[in-house]
C-alpha cells in the first residue's frame, strides 16, 4: 500500500503529511523549493506542471486533479493506491464506541492501520476500490449494514488497487465519477461505513445543472440522485 496525497499550492498548509508520515505528497514540480521548506523532499512526488493548473476561487474553477491522478498512479508499484486530499483533519468514528471512546481517531499509525486493513478486505471480497462513509453522524450509521460493496464513494479518501480498469476523467463531482466508472468495470467496491474521514477548510465549487446532465448521460438517469448543499451523495449502482 502507498499513500499519496494530492497538494497544490498549498505549501506550508497541507496538514495530511503531518499526520500520515509514511505518505507521499504529490505537488507541481515547479513548487518542490516551497513545499521543501516544511516536508522532507524524500516524500515529494514531483508532477509535470503541465498536469496541473492552480485554483480560481473567482469563477470556482476546481483544480485540474485527473490528469495528476492518472500519473500519479503510473509511479506506484503497490498493489494498493490510497488517495487523500491534504487537508486531513482526523478520521472520526461513527459508531458510538464502549466505554467512553474517543470518536476522532488522531494517530496516523492507527489511520494507517485501518487503511491497511481495507487493503486486505478488498482483497478477500474481490473489490478493485475501497471507500468510507459520506457522513460522520451516528445517526446516519447503520449497525446492522458496517460494510457495504455498493454505493457512493467520496473523493477524500479512498483506495485504488493496480488492476482496476478506471481512468480519471472529470475534475468535478469526483466521488460520482469514480463509483460509476469503477461499477461499471468491477460491479463492487468495499465501503467501511465505520469510519468517516474529516477535511479542513474543504471547498466545495458549484456544481451545473450541465454537468449533472453530463454525469446522467454517463451513468443513466436511475443511477444518479442529484443533491444539494449539505445533503448525502447517493448513487444506485
Amino acid at each position: 500500500m502507498q499513500i499519496v496525497t494530492l497538494s497544490i499550492d498549498r505549501a506550508g498548509k497541507a496538514t495530511t503529511p503531518n499526520v500520515l508520515k509514511n505518505c507521499l505528497v504529490a505537488i507541481p514540480e515547479s513548487q518542490s523549493k516551497e513545499y521543501a521548506k516544511t516536508i522532507d523532499p524524500k516524500r515529494l512526488l514531483l508532477i509535470p506542471d503541465e498536469l496541473t493548473t492552480p485554483y480560481d476561487s473567482l469563477i470556482e474553477k476546481p483544480i485540474s486533479k485527473h490528469k495528476a491522478r492518472n500519473w500519479i498512479r503510473e509511479q506506484v508499484d503497490e498493489d494498493w493506491l490510497v488517495m487523500i486530499d491534504d487537508n486531513l483533519s482526523c478520521l472520526r468514528r461513527t459508531y458510538v464506541g464502549k466505554d467512553g471512546q474517543e470518536t476522532k481517531i488522531t494517530s496516523g499509525e492507527e489511520i494507517e492501520d485501518i487503511l491497511k486493513f481495507s487493503c486486505y478486505a478488498s482483497n478477500m471480497s474481490d473489490c478493485k476500490m475501497f471507500g468510507f462513509a459520506e457522513s460522520y453522524k451516528t445517526s446516519d450509521y447503520d449497525p446492522f449494514k458496517p460494510i457495504s460493496l455498493t454505493g457512493y464513494i467520496p473523493s477524500t479518501c479512498f483506495g485504488i488497487h493496480k488492476s482496476n480498469r478506471i481512468i480519471f476523467q472529470k475534475d468535478w463531482l469526483e466521488g460520482h465519477w469514480i463509483t460509476g466508472m469503477n461499477a461499471h468495470h468491477h460491479k463492487i467496491c468495499w465501503i467501511d461505513k465505520r469510519f468517516n474521514f474529516k477535511m479542513k477548510q474543504t471547498v466545495h465549487p458549484t456544481i451545473t445543472s450541465e454537468q449533472w446532465t453530463e454525469l446522467e448521460l454517463a451513468f443513466g438517469k436511475n443511477a444518479i440522485t442529484r443533491t444539494k448543499a449539505g445533503e448525502l451523495n447517493k448513487m444506485n449502482i
